[in-house]
């Protein structure tokens, strides 16, 4: 069980909530409102402290390509083992940048999927294709 208490919750329903609390107990939340409502703070429970609290964030078009450079053509140049250790960094970043869920359209996000699933690695919650698609040259001529 966690307690977190914020100057101001951000619930994704209904108004902000100043002065609000979170409580979560195991993957779940058992309770997000102000704090006069709140259950009392139980000893032994952490407690932590927050300007803000809000829902995490979806990145809706993404690639963990593992790829520095914007260059597509050094892809096939690059070690796959290093371009899956740089996505790894790319996952803590996106997790500390508020972001809990990815949908991954063409990079690495199958295998980093199952690794973050596995618990190898922190990570947002990935959904991804394991191929992209575009138009070829000739069918944008059309």
């Amino acid at each position: 069980m966690h307690r977190i208490e914020a100057d101001l919750l951000i619930p994704g329903k209904g108004d902000p909530v100043r002065d609000g609390v979170v409580i979560l107990d195991g993957p779940r939340i058992g309770y997000a409102g102000p704090a006069a409502a709140a259950p009392p703070p139980v000893p032994g429970v952490p407690v932590a402290r927050a300007v803000t609290v809000m829902p995490g964030l979806w990145d809706c078009h993404g690639h963990f390509l593992g790829t520095r450079t914007f260059d597509l053509g050094l892809l096939a140049l690059e070690p796959l083992a290093l371009r899956g250790a740089r996505s790894a960094r790319d996952l803590r970043a996106a997790l500390d940048a508020g972001i809990t869920s990815v949908r991954e359209v063409g990079g690495l996000g199958v295998d980093l999927a199952r690794a973050v699933a596995e618990g190898v690695l922190d990570g947002p919650s990935i959904y991804a294709c394991l191929l992209y698609t575009s138009p070829s040259p000739r069918d944008r001529q059309k």
